[in-house]
């Protein structure tokens, strides 16, 4: 009985030993494999406020040329004259600094760590959005050239060209210039109500990811739509194809499209008043009947 009793502490000790060790090889391989899921994620989040400026950036820029309905681009050519036109080469150099950091969130997706982001989801949705074919500005091709051409590397990380890198590329670096031509092309023709729309309605969707993105702008700064300078059919598109079909989480799309024009309370739309409650109900319908009878005289 005494020896099976030292056999069993010896084996009962031999086997805590055992368990004890590989509780802490598991311990170890948990804390590095959750150690390496948050490194990544903090530079997933170290991706993506880059991105929210140089968004942020984009859309203050076109706030600032549509509200003179993009005037200081008339005059541009494609022959390269645009480079010394100061709101046209910074626009360049702004979308280009925003797809390079697009290009960035697009790396870390591939390795499979955006996803597992929350923003980092949101975010792949509004690329894949920007990137349709019937809203993106560019092909795609030309787009990741783009951004390839205005990225380099520094210590393993890679970083956006400086605007004098950027500008000089664009005077003696033959490929940056083949590359580049075909949004620099795009931007000469903003002119034409056509381009003005479509980059109108490219832009809107930056600002509404910005606003989902960062809601409480803390990276970057809170503006006000432009709808008013949106078209009919661009309003129609970001109502039923972007916020409906792409985007259906954006809270408040209204801000993007703006209210029907030439319809009555557009003020108080814009002042958070509409649609009309209590007495405003009276009013409204007065409105109504006093149109119907008039349409009716007409007839």
């Amino acid at each position: 009985m005494a020896e099976i009793g030292w056999l069993s502490l010896f084996g009962a000790a031999l086997g805590g030993g055992v368990s004890v060790k590989l509780l802490d090889i598991a311990h170890q391989e948990a804390r590095h494999f959750f150690s390496r899921s948050s490194r990544r994620q903090d530079y997933v989040e170290k991706c993506i406020n880059p991105l929210l400026r140089a968004a942020d950036e984009v859309v203050g820029k076109i706030h600032s040329v549509a509200k003179e309905d993009f005037r200081t681009f008339y005059h541009i050519e494609s022959d390269g004259t645009g480079q010394y036109n100061s709101d046209f080469i910074n626009l360049l150099f702004l979308i280009t600094k925003f797809w390079a950091a697009l290009e960035e969130i697009r790396r870390e997706n591939d390795l499979g760590s955006v996803h597992k982001n929350p923003k980092g989801q949101k975010i792949q949705k509004f690329i894949n959005c920007l990137e349709s074919r019937r809203v993106r500005i560019i092909d795609r091709i030309s787009q990741r050239a783009v951004s390839e051409i205005a990225s380099e590397s520094q210590s393993n990380e890679r970083e956006t060209v400086s605007f004098i890198t950027f500008v000089r590329m664009l005077e003696n670096d033959a490929e940056a210039k083949r590359w580049i031509g075909p949004l620099y092309e795009f931007l000469t023709r903003l002119r034409h109500t056509k381009e003005r729309q479509r980059i109108l309605v490219y832009v809107a969707i930056i600002h509404s990811m910005i606003d989902e993105i960062d809601p409480k702008h803390k990276v970057t700064k809170s503006r006000s739509s432009y709808s008013n300078k949106l078209s009919k059919k661009s309003r129609d598109a970001l109502k039923y194809r972007v916020f409906r079909h792409y985007l259906p989480f954006i809270s408040n799309p209204e801000k993007y499209i703006g209210p029907p024009r030439g319809r009555p309370y557009a003020v108080e739309w814009r002042a958070g008043l509409w649609p009309p409650q209590g007495g405003r109900h009276i009013r409204w319908a007065t409105l109504i009947s006093s149109t119907l009878k008039k349409i009716v005289g007409r007839r």
